[in-house]
């Protein structure tokens, strides 16, 4: 099959700001065309599906405002009603439209406070997003023979999960700083704790990896947390230049409540897992008045080469689906989970070396 998108939209900004206010206001409305060619599984006469238009915006305003010399505050709200994506229009792989289908509506607000001086400056920011009407969609290899609905399936087989109306609520604080206790030393950090979860339910559908219709049902996912990213990361760093212009610097960065990229009420909590990267830079100063430059950064990733999980897909428990898991059973686990779990491993250690000329 073919598909064609046309898209089309207009946007606008309007700014203000004194010595100590600035503030904003910009929006943006769109339209967009869908049409999907069938050449396999349609007559000529019915290759053409219905042509679909969804019109999206957003809208976004806020403002900072300075206190004094060292103090900042500002705040900032938006929303954001975007098109859903084209293999979300066309229902189960074919022609036929999905009356399910509508905007995915995201509302942001945030707010923070900033601080500045000659040695020290740091900012916290907390935020909170409602994501709805969103489509999750997972793929996983069958481990074993079972029935999905009432078709057998067996080891091997692709299935593919695909959640409509699905719900999310994002809320959390990040936090970050550097510190200059002396002029060629430089100390920083970044924490952020957040709370993602589903809210509510979800209409769920399985495909096999000829785009069947497996199973389709409504599915309550209202409390489970959100996968595919650390909700809770800290970490450390520090830069020093012992010669002029040369300089060495390392970060220390943790992640913890990292949870299977699987749209459930149970989900599934990876390890957490610490990472430290290093480098070497150099600035060589070149050209007439010496105004140019050539760069060179050696710089190493994972330098302790720590083994994680980064990502899963699925979400299997081999204890409490309360995401507590036993580690006595090695052989059934790793870490914790369920070796019939697929997923993706961090990198190790890499490395690389550049060269950069400024001019």
């Amino acid at each position: 099959y073919s598909e064609t998108i046309s898209y089309g939209g207009v946007f606008g900004q309007l700014e203000y700001s004194n010595d100590n206010l600035s503030a904003f206001f910009q929006g943006s409305v769109s339209n967009q065309s869908h049409q999907r060619f069938d050449h396999y599984d349609y007559q000529s006469a019915f290759e053409d599906s219905e042509k679909v238009n969804n019109v999206g915006y957003n809208v976004k305003g806020g403002g900072s405002y300075i206190v004094s010399e060292q103090h900042s505050v500002y705040a900032n709200a938006g929303f954001y009603s975007r098109q859903p994506y084209h293999d979300n229009i066309y229902l189960n792989f074919t022609n036929q439209v999905n009356p399910l289908t509508e905007n995915e509506k995201v509302l942001g607000l945030e707010a923070g406070y900033n601080f500045k001086s000659q040695i020290f400056s740091a900012s916290v920011n907390a935020y909170r997003t409602t994501w709805q009407d969103r489509v999750v969609t997972t793929s996983a290899v069958q481990t074993a023979n079972s029935v999905i609905g009432t078709t057998p399936v067996v080891v091997g087989d692709v299935i593919f999960t695909s959640n409509q109306g699905v719900r999310q609520v994002h809320t959390g604080v990040e936090l970050d700083f550097v510190l200059k206790p002396i002029s060629n030393l430089e100390l920083k950090g970044f924490g952020s704790a957040g709370n993602w979860e589903y809210e509510g339910n979800a209409i769920s559908k399985k495909f096999d990896e000829n785009l069947n219709l497996l199973v389709d049902e409504e599915k309550d996912l209202d409390g489970g947390k959100v996968g595919d990213a650390a909700q809770i990361t800290w970490g450390l760093g520090a830069k020093y230049e012992f010669l002029p212009r040369f300089s060495i610097d390392a970060d220390w960065r943790t992640y913890d409540k990292l949870y299977a990229n699987v749209a459930t009420k149970e989900n599934l909590e990876l390890p957490s897992y610490d990472l430290v990267d290093a480098g070497i830079s150099y600035k060589m100063l070149v050209g007439k008045d010496k105004l140019n430059s050539v760069n060179f950064r050696f710089n190493m990733n994972n330098v302790f080469d720590e083994v994680y999980l980064s990502e899963i897909g699925q979400s299997f428990a081999s204890g409490n689906v309360d995401g507590v898991f036993p580690t006595t059973n090695t052989s059934t686990t790793y870490k914790g989970i369920d070796v019939k779990n697929q997923g993706y491993f961090g990198f190790g250690r890499t490395w690389n070396f550049t060269i950069r000329y400024n001019f």
